[in-house]
Protein backbone atom coordinates (compact mmCIF):
# COMPACT_ATOMS: atom_id res chain seq x y z
CA UNK A 1 0.00 0.00 0.00
CA UNK A 2 1.33 3.44 -0.86
CA UNK A 3 1.19 6.08 1.80
CA UNK A 4 2.19 9.71 2.18
CA UNK A 5 1.81 11.90 5.20
CA UNK A 6 -0.96 13.72 3.51
CA UNK A 7 -4.26 13.59 1.91
CA UNK A 8 -3.07 12.48 -1.50
CA UNK A 9 -3.27 8.77 -1.85
CA UNK A 10 -5.80 8.36 0.90
CA UNK A 11 -7.86 6.49 -1.64
CA UNK A 12 -5.54 3.55 -1.07
CA UNK A 13 -7.28 3.23 2.25
CA UNK A 14 -10.52 2.55 0.47
CA UNK A 15 -9.06 -0.43 -1.31
CA UNK A 16 -8.06 -2.02 1.97
CA UNK A 17 -11.33 -1.23 3.70
CA UNK A 18 -13.21 -2.62 0.72
CA UNK A 19 -12.03 -6.06 1.77
CA UNK A 20 -13.50 -5.67 5.21
CA UNK A 21 -16.79 -7.44 5.50
CA UNK A 22 -17.20 -5.91 8.85
CA UNK A 23 -15.66 -4.90 12.14
CA UNK A 24 -15.16 -2.09 14.37
CA UNK A 25 -17.25 0.16 16.47
CA UNK A 26 -17.38 2.46 19.08
CA UNK A 27 -16.63 6.14 18.98
CA UNK A 28 -17.07 6.47 22.67
CA UNK A 29 -16.64 9.68 24.59
CA UNK A 30 -12.94 10.17 23.94
CA UNK A 31 -13.26 13.45 22.05
CA UNK A 32 -10.76 16.22 22.70
CA UNK A 33 -11.33 18.59 25.57
CA UNK A 34 -12.33 22.20 25.03
CA UNK A 35 -9.33 24.32 24.18
CA UNK A 36 -8.52 27.97 23.52
CA UNK A 37 -8.04 28.65 19.81
CA UNK A 38 -4.87 30.63 19.06
CA UNK A 39 -4.99 34.05 17.43
CA UNK A 40 -5.11 34.04 13.64
CA UNK A 41 -1.72 34.10 11.95
CA UNK A 42 -0.42 37.31 10.39
CA UNK A 43 0.19 36.40 6.74
CA UNK A 44 3.00 38.42 5.19
CA UNK A 45 5.39 37.93 2.31
CA UNK A 46 7.91 36.61 4.86
CA UNK A 47 5.56 34.15 6.58
CA UNK A 48 3.55 32.97 3.56
CA UNK A 49 5.72 29.97 2.74
CA UNK A 50 5.65 28.61 6.30
CA UNK A 51 1.89 29.26 6.53
CA UNK A 52 1.34 27.37 3.28
CA UNK A 53 3.44 24.42 4.43
CA UNK A 54 1.86 24.08 7.87
CA UNK A 55 -1.67 24.75 6.71
CA UNK A 56 -1.55 22.15 3.99
CA UNK A 57 0.42 19.57 5.95
CA UNK A 58 -2.25 19.46 8.62
CA UNK A 59 -4.65 18.10 6.06
CA UNK A 60 -2.64 14.93 6.23
CA UNK A 61 -4.65 14.03 9.20
CA UNK A 62 -7.28 13.01 6.80
CA UNK A 63 -5.46 11.03 4.27
CA UNK A 64 -2.83 8.62 3.29
CA UNK A 65 -1.51 10.18 0.30
CA UNK A 66 -0.26 13.40 -0.89
CA UNK A 67 -2.72 15.92 -1.90
CA UNK A 68 -1.03 19.24 -1.87
CA UNK A 69 1.35 18.53 0.84
CA UNK A 70 2.11 15.15 2.02
CA UNK A 71 -1.21 15.69 3.34
CA UNK A 72 -3.34 17.82 1.25
CA UNK A 73 -2.85 19.66 -1.88
CA UNK A 74 0.70 20.75 -1.24
CA UNK A 75 2.53 17.55 -1.29
CA UNK A 76 5.97 17.30 0.15
CA UNK A 77 9.08 15.99 -1.48
CA UNK A 78 9.22 12.78 0.54
CA UNK A 79 8.57 9.64 -1.47
CA UNK A 80 5.25 7.90 -0.81
CA UNK A 81 6.91 4.91 0.78
CA UNK A 82 8.87 7.12 3.18
CA UNK A 83 6.06 8.93 4.98
CA UNK A 84 3.62 7.72 7.59
CA UNK A 85 -0.06 7.99 6.79
CA UNK A 86 -2.55 8.36 9.61
CA UNK A 87 -5.61 7.10 7.79
CA UNK A 88 -3.91 4.35 5.87
CA UNK A 89 -3.03 3.15 9.36
CA UNK A 90 -6.69 3.34 10.32
CA UNK A 91 -7.38 1.09 7.37
CA UNK A 92 -4.88 -1.47 8.63
CA UNK A 93 -6.44 -1.22 12.07
CA UNK A 94 -9.88 -1.93 10.68
CA UNK A 95 -8.53 -4.97 8.88
CA UNK A 96 -6.88 -6.25 12.05
CA UNK A 97 -10.10 -5.82 13.99
CA UNK A 98 -11.68 -8.52 11.84
CA UNK A 99 -9.72 -11.20 13.64
CA UNK A 100 -12.05 -11.55 16.63
CA UNK A 101 -15.02 -11.68 14.28
CA UNK A 102 -13.54 -14.69 12.57
CA UNK A 103 -12.62 -16.49 15.76
CA UNK A 104 -15.41 -15.47 18.11
CA UNK A 105 -17.38 -18.38 19.45
CA UNK A 106 -19.98 -16.15 21.05
CA UNK A 107 -21.90 -13.20 19.69
CA UNK A 108 -23.04 -10.18 21.62
CA UNK A 109 -20.13 -10.78 24.00
CA UNK A 110 -16.81 -8.94 24.11
CA UNK A 111 -13.99 -11.22 22.97
CA UNK A 112 -10.34 -10.31 23.39
CA UNK A 113 -7.40 -11.53 21.35
CA UNK A 114 -3.75 -10.49 20.96
CA UNK A 115 -2.36 -11.02 17.46
CA UNK A 116 1.06 -10.55 15.90
CA UNK A 117 1.50 -7.81 13.31
CA UNK A 118 3.02 -8.69 9.95
CA UNK A 119 6.32 -6.88 10.58
CA UNK A 120 6.62 -7.37 14.33
CA UNK A 121 4.91 -6.16 17.46
CA UNK A 122 1.31 -6.91 18.36
CA UNK A 123 -2.19 -5.54 18.72
CA UNK A 124 -4.75 -6.52 21.33
CA UNK A 125 -8.31 -6.43 20.02
CA UNK A 126 -11.53 -6.44 22.03
CA UNK A 127 -14.55 -6.88 19.75
CA UNK A 128 -18.28 -7.02 20.24
CA UNK A 129 -20.27 -8.22 17.21
CA UNK A 130 -23.93 -9.08 16.75
CA UNK A 131 -23.30 -11.67 14.02
CA UNK A 132 -19.84 -13.10 13.14
CA UNK A 133 -20.94 -13.64 9.54
CA UNK A 134 -22.70 -10.40 8.67
CA UNK A 135 -21.50 -6.83 9.29
CA UNK A 136 -24.01 -5.03 11.46
CA UNK A 137 -24.49 -1.43 12.57
CA UNK A 138 -23.53 -1.28 16.22
CA UNK A 139 -20.60 -3.72 15.98
CA UNK A 140 -17.56 -2.36 17.78
CA UNK A 141 -13.88 -3.02 18.41
CA UNK A 142 -11.13 -1.49 20.51
CA UNK A 143 -7.49 -1.95 19.57
CA UNK A 144 -4.31 -1.39 21.58
CA UNK A 145 -1.08 -1.31 19.54
CA UNK A 146 2.37 -2.20 20.82
CA UNK A 147 5.05 -1.44 18.20
CA UNK A 148 2.78 -3.01 15.58
CA UNK A 149 4.51 -2.92 12.18
CA UNK A 150 2.34 -2.99 9.08
CA UNK A 151 2.66 -1.56 5.56
CA UNK A 152 1.94 1.98 6.73
CA UNK A 153 4.58 2.03 9.48
CA UNK A 154 4.91 1.33 13.21
CA UNK A 155 1.71 1.84 15.19
CA UNK A 156 1.30 2.52 18.89
CA UNK A 157 -1.54 3.73 21.08
CA UNK A 158 -5.26 2.99 21.01
CA UNK A 159 -8.17 3.09 18.57
CA UNK A 160 -11.82 2.22 18.83
CA UNK A 161 -14.24 1.75 15.94
CA UNK A 162 -18.01 1.64 15.71
CA UNK A 163 -20.22 1.07 12.69
CA UNK A 164 -22.95 3.66 12.51
CA UNK A 165 -24.18 2.38 9.15
CA UNK A 166 -23.19 -0.47 6.85
CA UNK A 167 -24.86 -2.33 4.02
CA UNK A 168 -24.82 -6.12 3.66
CA UNK A 169 -22.04 -6.07 1.06
CA UNK A 170 -19.95 -3.53 3.03
CA UNK A 171 -19.98 -1.26 -0.01
CA UNK A 172 -21.29 1.69 1.99
CA UNK A 173 -19.85 2.11 5.46
CA UNK A 174 -20.11 4.89 8.02
CA UNK A 175 -17.77 4.28 10.94
CA UNK A 176 -16.84 6.34 13.98
CA UNK A 177 -13.24 6.11 15.15
CA UNK A 178 -11.78 7.44 18.38
CA UNK A 179 -8.00 7.74 18.64
CA UNK A 180 -6.11 7.75 21.94
CA UNK A 181 -2.45 8.66 21.45
CA UNK A 182 -2.56 6.71 18.18
CA UNK A 183 0.81 7.15 16.48
CA UNK A 184 2.12 5.82 13.18
CA UNK A 185 5.75 6.45 12.28
CA UNK A 186 8.21 5.67 9.52
CA UNK A 187 11.90 6.20 10.32
CA UNK A 188 10.87 8.00 13.51
CA UNK A 189 8.56 10.53 11.86
CA UNK A 190 4.79 10.59 11.55
CA UNK A 191 1.44 11.74 12.95
CA UNK A 192 -0.18 11.26 16.35
CA UNK A 193 -3.97 11.39 16.53
CA UNK A 194 -6.31 12.05 19.45
CA UNK A 195 -10.07 12.49 19.27
CA UNK A 196 -13.12 11.43 17.32
CA UNK A 197 -13.32 11.07 13.53
CA UNK A 198 -16.12 9.84 11.26
CA UNK A 199 -15.23 7.91 8.09
CA UNK A 200 -17.68 7.35 5.26
CA UNK A 201 -16.70 4.92 2.50
CA UNK A 202 -18.78 4.51 -0.64
CA UNK A 203 -17.86 1.76 -3.11
CA UNK A 204 -21.31 1.29 -4.62
CA UNK A 205 -20.25 2.70 -8.00
CA UNK A 206 -17.68 0.20 -9.36
CA UNK A 207 -15.96 3.01 -11.27
CA UNK A 208 -15.32 5.16 -8.21
CA UNK A 209 -14.06 4.81 -4.64
CA UNK A 210 -15.25 7.67 -2.46
CA UNK A 211 -14.04 8.48 1.05
CA UNK A 212 -15.10 11.27 3.37
CA UNK A 213 -13.53 12.10 6.72
CA UNK A 214 -15.15 14.57 9.11
CA UNK A 215 -14.60 15.70 12.67
CA UNK A 216 -15.78 18.56 14.85
CA UNK A 217 -12.43 18.64 16.64
CA UNK A 218 -9.38 16.40 16.98
CA UNK A 219 -5.64 16.78 17.43
CA UNK A 220 -3.04 15.84 14.85
CA UNK A 221 0.54 16.25 16.05
CA UNK A 222 3.70 15.85 14.01
CA UNK A 223 6.13 13.52 15.80
CA UNK A 224 9.87 13.26 15.18
CA UNK A 225 12.00 10.65 16.98
CA UNK A 226 9.56 10.47 19.87
CA UNK A 227 9.30 14.23 20.30
CA UNK A 228 6.46 16.56 19.35
CA UNK A 229 7.60 18.71 16.42
CA UNK A 230 4.27 20.52 15.95
CA UNK A 231 1.02 20.45 17.94
CA UNK A 232 -2.19 20.96 16.02
CA UNK A 233 -5.93 20.98 16.71
CA UNK A 234 -8.25 20.77 13.71
CA UNK A 235 -11.78 22.17 13.89
CA UNK A 236 -14.61 21.58 11.44
CA UNK A 237 -12.48 19.10 9.50
CA UNK A 238 -14.08 17.94 6.25
CA UNK A 239 -12.12 15.93 3.69
CA UNK A 240 -13.35 14.06 0.61
CA UNK A 241 -11.45 11.90 -1.87
CA UNK A 242 -12.63 10.26 -5.08
CA UNK A 243 -10.48 7.63 -6.75
CA UNK A 244 -11.25 6.78 -10.39
CA UNK A 245 -10.73 3.04 -10.65
CA UNK A 246 -9.78 2.99 -14.34
CA UNK A 247 -6.97 5.55 -14.06
CA UNK A 248 -6.26 5.30 -10.32
CA UNK A 249 -6.13 9.10 -10.18
CA UNK A 250 -7.49 10.84 -7.08
CA UNK A 251 -9.40 14.08 -6.66
CA UNK A 252 -9.53 15.66 -3.20
CA UNK A 253 -11.19 18.55 -1.42
CA UNK A 254 -10.85 19.68 2.19
CA UNK A 255 -11.61 22.46 4.64
CA UNK A 256 -10.80 23.06 8.33
CA UNK A 257 -9.57 25.55 10.91
CA UNK A 258 -6.10 24.78 12.23
CA UNK A 259 -4.79 25.94 15.61
CA UNK A 260 -1.50 24.99 17.23
CA UNK A 261 2.18 25.61 17.80
CA UNK A 262 4.42 25.54 14.74
CA UNK A 263 8.12 25.97 13.98
CA UNK A 264 8.76 29.44 12.45
CA UNK A 265 5.23 30.61 13.26
CA UNK A 266 4.68 30.05 16.98
CA UNK A 267 1.19 29.71 18.49
CA UNK A 268 -1.27 30.64 15.73
CA UNK A 269 -4.41 29.52 13.90
CA UNK A 270 -5.52 29.66 10.25
CA UNK A 271 -8.47 28.72 8.05
CA UNK A 272 -7.70 26.30 5.19
CA UNK A 273 -9.87 25.23 2.22
CA UNK A 274 -9.47 23.98 -1.32
CA UNK A 275 -10.68 26.29 -4.07
CA UNK A 276 -10.13 23.65 -6.79
CA UNK A 277 -9.94 19.88 -6.31
CA UNK A 278 -6.42 18.53 -5.86
CA UNK A 279 -5.79 15.92 -8.55
CA UNK A 280 -2.96 13.39 -8.35
CA UNK A 281 -2.22 10.82 -11.06
CA UNK A 282 -1.50 7.19 -10.26
CA UNK A 283 2.09 6.77 -9.16
CA UNK A 284 2.80 10.51 -9.19
CA UNK A 285 4.77 11.96 -6.30
CA UNK A 286 3.11 15.38 -6.67
CA UNK A 287 -0.34 16.55 -7.74
CA UNK A 288 -0.88 17.72 -11.31
CA UNK A 289 -3.48 20.38 -10.49
CA UNK A 290 -5.35 21.93 -7.60
CA UNK A 291 -5.61 25.06 -5.51
CA UNK A 292 -6.28 26.09 -1.93
CA UNK A 293 -6.51 29.22 0.17
CA UNK A 294 -5.32 29.90 3.71
CA UNK A 295 -6.79 32.89 5.55
CA UNK A 296 -5.40 34.53 8.66
CA UNK A 297 -5.63 37.80 10.59
CA UNK A 298 -7.50 40.75 9.10
CA UNK A 299 -8.59 38.61 6.14
CA UNK A 300 -5.00 38.40 4.88
CA UNK A 301 -4.43 35.24 2.87
CA UNK A 302 -2.14 33.11 0.75
CA UNK A 303 -3.60 31.33 -2.29
CA UNK A 304 -1.78 28.15 -3.31
CA UNK A 305 -1.83 26.73 -6.83
CA UNK A 306 -0.08 23.64 -8.19
CA UNK A 307 2.27 24.53 -11.05
CA UNK A 308 4.75 22.32 -12.97
CA UNK A 309 7.70 23.40 -10.82
CA UNK A 310 5.92 23.16 -7.46
CA UNK A 311 3.54 25.70 -5.95
CA UNK A 312 2.61 29.25 -6.82
CA UNK A 313 1.86 31.41 -3.77
CA UNK A 314 -0.27 34.54 -4.20
CA UNK A 315 -0.19 36.61 -1.03
CA UNK A 316 -2.83 39.17 -0.08
CA UNK A 317 -0.97 41.20 2.56
CA UNK A 318 -3.64 43.86 3.13
CA UNK A 319 -6.75 41.71 3.29
CA UNK A 320 -8.66 43.45 0.52
CA UNK A 321 -9.46 40.11 -1.07
CA UNK A 322 -8.90 41.48 -4.54
CA UNK A 323 -5.28 42.26 -5.30
CA UNK A 324 -2.35 39.93 -5.08
CA UNK A 325 0.30 41.97 -3.36
CA UNK A 326 3.12 39.43 -3.59
CA UNK A 327 3.51 36.42 -5.89
CA UNK A 328 6.27 33.81 -5.96
CA UNK A 329 6.82 30.10 -6.58
CA UNK A 330 8.24 27.47 -4.24
CA UNK A 331 9.59 24.02 -5.02
CA UNK A 332 8.37 20.95 -3.16
CA UNK A 333 11.72 20.81 -1.36
CA UNK A 334 11.37 24.42 -0.19
CA UNK A 335 7.90 23.76 1.18
CA UNK A 336 9.12 20.60 2.87
CA UNK A 337 11.90 22.59 4.49
CA UNK A 338 9.38 24.82 6.25
CA UNK A 339 8.05 21.91 8.29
Amino acid sequence: MKSIVGLGRFAATVITIATLGACGGGGGDGGPATFQQAALVDITSASARAVAAQGMDAAGAGGSGAGFLTVTGVELSAAPAEAASAFAALSDALRLSLRPRRSAALVGVVTTETVACSGGGSVTIAANVADPNVPTAGDSASLSFANCVEDVGTMNGGLSFGFAQIDAAAKYVVADATANQFTVTVAGAGPRLNGAIRLTIDLRDPALEVVRVTSEQFSFDRMLNGNVHATRTLLGFDYASTLTVASLSTSETFSYTLSGSFPRLGEVSMVVATTQPVVTADGALHPTSGAAKITGRDNKSVSITVVPTGLQLDVDTNGDGINTDVQFTATWAEIDGEL
